[in-house]
Parts: structure tokens; sequence; C-alpha cells
């Protein structure tokens, strides 16, 4: 009987990461495009989230004080009931289009990992889910 259920288990398990994965998928590119419209331009959004500290002249904290506030934006507006979303990369493709890195919890199973989201043709679209990590 121990058997049957720890080979039920893995299965459940890939199921629900599956579920996970599909439900980041589907949703974060909504998510993130309602977002990104508010900018108004690629370079607003950018420029939010671009922190380069003064060090040569002494570096003040007031500087990383208004990129923490757009990070915490995000994680209010790019996140659902079941799944809350960081913003911890950008960057620009061969092709100088952007993909974003964003982080995601599952706040029920408490699975984590990290999804790629794309601009390709205007659209966004979640290229790669990294592997799961039940932290």
């Amino acid at each position: 009987m121990r058997n049957k259920e720890s080979k039920t288990t893995p299965k459940k398990a890939l199921s629900l990461r599956s579920q996970i994965s599909n439900e980041v998928k589907a949703e974060l590119p909504k998510l993130h495009s309602k977002y990104f419209n508010k900018f108004k331009g690629r370079h607003n959004f950018i420029n939010k989230f671009i922190y380069v500290p003064d060090l040569i002249n002494g570096g003040d904290a007031d500087d990383l004080k208004s990129f923490m506030i757009s990070a915490g934006e995000v994680s209010q507006n790019v996140s659902t009931k079941t799944i809350q979303y960081d913003l911890i990369d950008f960057a620009l493709d061969k092709l100088m289009q952007l993909k974003f890195q964003y982080f995601f919890q599952d706040n029920d199973s408490g699975l984590c990992s990290t999804a790629w989201l794309h601009e390709i043709d205007g659209e966004w679209i979640v290229k790669k889910v990294d592997a799961f990590d039940d932290r």
C-alpha cells in the first residue's frame, strides 16, 4: 500500500506543476501587458527599474527608494489570488526585443519557479518556465 501512495504522489505533483505552469503561461502575459501599458512606452517602464548606484559620489539610500517602490507596484499589479509574481530581471534578446524574468510562487502549494516572458510581434508570450522548487 505504501508503494502505491509513493507512486501516485509524483503523478499528483507533476499534475500540480503542469497546472501551475499552464496558469502562468495563460495569465502572466495578460497581467504584464496590462501593467506595461500603464507606462505608455518602453522607456518609461524600463526607467522605473534601472537602479545604478552612484558609488563614486557616495550614493544615497533615497536612490534605491524609487526602485523598491516600483518593484512593490509590480508585485501588487502583476499577481493573482493564487500566484504571486516578482519581476527579477529584464533584458533584450538577439532581435532587440524585450524579455522579462518573473519569479513566481503558488500560494497554496508553495511551489516556486521563474518564467521568461518574451515579446514576439507585439505580443507577450511565456517561452520558458524553469524547474520548480518547493522551498
